[in-house]
């Protein structure tokens, strides 16, 4: 991404936009419309984007703890123990 690796020529303007565009551009994405995204405030977008980002943590987690479950009976049947 152009935009981040010349990080040193952009101006406070730019980054404020960019950062701007990224999160409307990621709530539009979680299916929120566009007015309802632009009567939102700070507050309440922030609140909507921290909440997003727990759940999909969560899902990560989960994912990660039953491949390691996977992992580990896969390691264990190799072995030839049994649980």
């Amino acid at each position: 991404m152009a935009f981040t690796r010349n990080s040193a020529d952009i101006t406070s303007y730019e980054a404020v936009l960019y950062t701007h565009w990224i999160i409307t551009i990621q709530m539009l994405k979680m299916g929120i419309s566009w007015e309802d995204i632009q009567e939102m405030n700070s507050d309440e977008i922030n609140l909507i984007l921290g909440t997003e980002m727990a759940l999909k943590q969560m899902e990560n987690d989960e994912q990660s703890r039953s491949m390691a479950a996977s992992k580990a009976s896969s390691m264990h049947k190799s072995m030839g123990v049994n649980f």
